[in-house]
């Protein structure tokens, strides 16, 4: 098999051509000396204040710990009653049993298809629902943390920027009063 180094839009790249063969001289030609393998050689997950943008935590784990699980490990370092946001990838139950467990609160973005487990039946969009997230077959628990269903609210929601197609967004909150923590400015944020 050969490697192809990935490049950034390489739709229209043209293939390189192969080398042509050198002429037969008797002698062998000269092996290339090994490439070092290209990649990540480390995870990194860092949390940041949403407020002052300053970096509160970083997590360095090998190549085989997963990001949630990083994530989990600052997420237990965390104060009380704070505000844990995450996009889809951290938008998984493990990382809310974890948030649980230290008393903190989360808002995740969920992907389509794992929002559509949490409400039974049809939805629309603009519209809350209250759910109880129980953990699946498939879901990943958090060692150590409770795994009784987690309650929340799920807001479906379709942001559009100007100049760019609208996009839907399935947000999860554990943020439980309505009243004070309106769904509108969680799309805000």
């Amino acid at each position: 098999t050969s490697r192809r180094r990935a490049t950034r839009n390489n739709s229209n790249a043209k293939p390189k051509p192969k080398p042509k063969p050198e002429a037969k001289t008797g002698a062998e030609p000269r092996a290339k000396p090994p490439q070092p393998p290209y990649g990540c050689l480390m995870r990194v997950v860092v949390s940041f204040c949403a407020r002052s943008a300053v970096a509160m935590g970083c997590a360095v784990g090998a190549m085989t710990d997963s990001e949630q699980e990083l994530a989990c490990q600052l997420i237990r370092l965390a104060v009380a009653q704070t505000l844990l946001i995450g996009d889809r990838n951290f938008g998984v139950l493990r990382i809310v049993q974890a948030a649980r467990h230290v008393h903190a609160h989360v808002l995740v973005r969920r992907t389509e298809v794992r929002a559509r487990k949490l409400v039974a039946g049809p939805w629309r969009v603009g519209r809350e629902y209250r759910v109880r997230w129980s953990p699946s077959r498939h879901d990943q628990q958090e060692p150590g943390c409770a795994s009784t269903p987690v309650p929340g609210r799920l807001r479906v929601a379709q942001v559009q920027r100007k100049g760019f197609r609208p996009q839907t967004l399935h947000l999860f909150t554990t943020l439980l009063e309505a009243s004070a923590y309106a769904a509108a400015v969680w799309v805000e944020v």
